[in-house]
């Protein structure tokens, strides 16, 4: 038989945060900035948070950078609607999606690392379950309301991508 495991310490935080990727280290700032002193443990299963899914997803998160011409927040709200099996509440979906762009640049200027595209923006890819495949639509400029779906990428009506 293997070697027996056992416990040789035990730590006890006030706060267990479960995922040390971009929400889960924004969550313990938060909270040590709201009550210093506070102990916190955030887990991951990766070696280093800087291999975490919001490093390594670039555009699997559901954050609108405002100077980006296609994308959208009703988008994004739609997109983490639909992964919730359309059970989440659309509030919360609505407020987390319209302030997520500010959360990635307080990540960044915190020293969370984002690819770049080749005109200094951080960089998008489609991923997962998001609607916009940004590589194919740089040039695209939707109407105001997506009316039709074709490949995956939404579209004006009559118009293919």
């Amino acid at each position: 038989m293997g070697k027996q495991l056992r416990i040789d310490s035990v730590l006890r935080p006030e706060v267990l945060i479960i995922g040390a990727g971009g929400a889960g280290l924004r969550c313990a700032a938060e909270i040590c900035e709201r009550r210093p002193g506070t102990r916190i443990i955030a887990v991951t299963k990766v070696y280093s948070p800087q291999k975490s899914h919001t490093s390594t997803a670039q555009g699997g998160m559901a954050a609108v950078d405002p100077k980006d011409p296609v994308d959208r927040v009703i988008y994004h709200m739609f997109d983490t609607w639909k992964g919730s099996d359309c059970s989440a509440d659309q509030n919360i979906i609505k407020k987390v999606c319209e302030t997520g762009w500010e959360q990635v640049v307080w990540l960044e200027r915190h020293g969370m690392h984002f690819s770049r595209t080749e005109a200094g923006r951080i960089a998008k890819r489609p991923f997962g379950g998001h609607m916009l495949n940004f590589v194919k639509l740089k040039h695209f400029v939707p109407a105001t309301k997506p009316t039709a779906q074709v490949k995956g990428s939404w579209t004006r009506s009559g118009q293919s991508p």
